[in-house]
């Protein structure tokens, strides 16, 4: 599903999504903690390739983030 990504933990998701919105990326946490923890997010229908490198600047620096307060 385009626009969904699973964690393996509800933790780590949260701390995503703290992490991403402190970047100014709209997202959202779905899906059921114990099941599919998911980070939802829904690019503008008109997007650009700069865009895109900027989501994924902030979703790899998120993710390092939260990783390191909350990974094993």
């Amino acid at each position: 599903r385009f626009g969904n990504m699973a964690h393996p933990m509800p933790q780590l998701r949260d701390e995503t999504r703290r992490q991403l919105i402190q970047h100014g990326i709209s997202i959202s946490g779905v899906g059921n903690d114990q099941l599919n923890p998911t980070i939802r997010f829904t690019p503008p229908l008109i997007i650009q390739k700069q865009h895109i490198d900027e989501f994924i600047a902030a979703l790899d620096a998120s993710l390092k983030t939260a990783w390191d307060k909350i990974g094993p």
